[in-house]
């Protein structure tokens, strides 16, 4: 016959072990929000009744709410981009891929596309602490200036 103690060993065991694995699933998606401020430079050419544009965008960014490592709050990361779209009738549209570098010289890698004030970024892994991180974010574009951009994006991310 089994012992009292043997059967509630066991138990802590299982549930020790359930713990582990819910927290390690934890740790491995999350969410956050964050700010970016970014300044292109662009050329510019009409084409067909419509701006055709391309050009290097740079800046900030920094986590202003989070769920966890690796985007912690206050965390910052340097963006570089290149930018390219349309200005038509119909409005806006742009892509640009984008490397984001932690103070650890981390790399982050994205593209982000939009239409108007909105767009949608998409994380597709990295290196160091961005490793095999993928996810989305949507955003929204304030202009404060024609050459200076602010965005504010909510992301969830998973490894």
């Amino acid at each position: 016959m089994v012992s009292e103690r043997i059967i509630a060993a066991a138990l802590a065991a299982v549930g020790a072990l359930l713990c582990a694995s819910q927290l390690a699933v934890a740790g491995e998606n999350g969410s956050f929000t964050a700010i970016s401020v970014l300044s292109s430079s662009f050329s510019a050419l009409q084409q067909s009744g419509e701006t055709v544009f391309a050009g290097p965008t740079e800046g900030a960014s920094v986590i202003t709410e989070s769920s966890g490592e690796p985007f912690a709050v206050d965390s910052h990361t340097e963006m570089k981009c290149v930018a390219y779209g349309r200005v038509s009738a119909s409005g806006v549209t742009l892509e640009a891929p984008c490397t984001a570098t932690a103070l650890t010289n981390d790399e982050l890698y994205l593209l982000s596309k939009r239409t108007g004030e909105t767009g949608r970024t998409e994380l597709l892994g990295g290196t160091g602490m961005y490793e095999g991180i993928t996810g989305a974010c949507d955003y929204q574009v304030a202009r404060v200036s024609p050459t200076v951009n602010v965005t504010t994006a909510k992301c969830m991310w998973n490894r």
